[in-house]
């Protein structure tokens, strides 16, 4: 068994953001898994034998003047930043929170912050030669110093690396009138094509990805989806009905979810929606439902709560945004709670514009009651009153079985990884 180090923002746990990469390597051993990550936050299980932190407030007290060398985790801690850095400098709180933003000017400071030379400590160094590790697998990111530091790393220690592709980023190019947008996006794509390019393997999240940058770059990469880890008994419907969403509600979501209330609250005020989002620098989307009349703002839940949850709901509610220019962006996206809707036991109802990854890809399947176009959404009543849903449930748990099955997911990464 081959040994891998993982290159990401964010420590690998079972959280919902980085969850369905976690899933991959199910058939690793923990100890032959190291992470690179740039959060501030600890991880919250270890699901690797040890990680290496190096975050933008450490390097920026290197810039000035403070010995700054990263740290190795290896075992769990409370997370401390909240607590200690907060005290010790407003500054570094400010700049952690303007880190955050994904502003192309943020974008290339953090480049030039990352610097190969203040990184690349004997710290770390000493932790890669003590981990010794076979490849690199890197989970891309709209980041410039995510996939440079990748190819750093794989060219100081003569490592091949993989790259597992989420999100498009190479092909969301907008308007702006911004010269640091498009200087950041001439960096990107320049960075991108040379990470692409020199890639042992490139793994992605669907088949129009795949298909789209396959055909693009001239390489052969592999869809590994996003597997299903619930799988619950088919249920019995039961009025009053009860629809419940997971997941986030940026990108504009919120604005369907505030259309399908309107049209609840004065056609059906009986069915409620029970949203669950998690909460993200305050999530000032939350605040434009909080007056909605059929809908609950339940807050965030665990992994294995939301499994409680899903177990006592009748339906689940998929939304997108009708926004073409975020349309564009999730073209080749397939969202990561797919699997898990569609081995859930429940019928699934999706709201969304065909052109959008995960709608197409449910209209593909016929996995989903889809409302692609606003006007429609009275269809729904009749949908709701449907009293038989087997047919299309015994369906979306065969697709579930083809399409998002852990167990086959993990035996192809781990087969491929280990060269087997």
């Amino acid at each position: 068994m081959k040994k891998i180090l993982i290159i990401c923002a964010i420590p690998l746990s079972n959280s919902s953001s980085t969850r369905a990469l976690s899933s991959y390597f199910g058939k690793f051993n923990r100890d032959n898994l190291a992470q690179l990550y740039s959060s501030q936050n600890n991880p919250n299980e270890m699901l690797c034998s040890s990680y290496f932190q190096i975050t933008d407030a450490g390097l920026l007290k290197s810039v000035l003047g403070k010995k700054y060398s990263g740290r190795v985790i290896e075992k769990v801690e409370e997370d401390k930043f909240d607590h200690k850095e907060k005290k010790n400098s407003k500054l570094l709180t400010w700049l952690y929170k303007i880190g955050k933003k994904e502003w192309p000017s943020v974008q290339l400071l953090r480049k030039l912050l990352w610097s190969k030379k203040r990184w690349d400590t004997s710290e770390l160094e000493n932790w890669i030669k003590n981990f010794n590790p076979d490849e690199v697998f890197v989970h891309n990111s709209n980041a410039l110093f995510i996939g440079k530091t990748a190819i750093d790393i794989s060219n100081k220690y003569n490592l091949p690396y993989s790259l597992e592709i989420a999100d498009d980023y190479y092909f969301n190019s907008h308007f702006s009138i911004s010269p640091f947008y498009f200087l950041y996006r001439h960096l990107y794509k320049k960075q991108f094509k040379k990470l692409i390019k020199n890639a042992k393997n490139v793994f992605y999240i669907s088949d129009a990805m795949k298909n789209k940058y396959d055909k693009f770059f001239d390489v052969n990469g592999i869809v590994v989806r996003a597997a299903a880890q619930i799988s619950l008994p088919i249920k019995n419907l039961e009025e009053p009905y009860k629809i419940s969403y997971f997941g986030n509600i940026g990108l504009k979501r919120y604005k369907t979810l505030i259309r399908l209330d309107n049209f609840f609250s004065k056609n059906m005020p009986n069915v409620f929606i029970d949203v669950y989002c998690p909460i993200i620098g305050g999530n000032s989307n939350l605040k434009k439902i909080k007056r909605c009349k059929n809908i609950n703002i339940m807050g965030c839940v665990p992994y294995k709560k939301m499994i409680e949850k899903i177990e006592n709901t009748d339906f689940l509610l998929f939304i997108e945004s009708f926004n073409r220019k975020i349309q564009k962006d999730i073209r080749f996206s397939l969202s990561t709670k797919i699997g898990d809707y569609l081995n859930s036991g429940r019928p699934v109802i999706a709201i969304g514009p065909k052109g959008s990854g995960s709608i197409d890809y449910l209209l593909s399947q016929s996995s989903a009651f889809v409302i692609s176009n606003l006007q429609n959404i009275g269809d729904i009543c009749h949908f709701l009153s449907k009293k038989d849903h087997i047919v299309e449930l015994e369906n979306n748990k065969k697709v579930a079985e083809r399409d998002f099955n852990i167990w086959k997911n993990q035996e192809l990464l781990y087969t491929i990884l280990n060269d087997e």
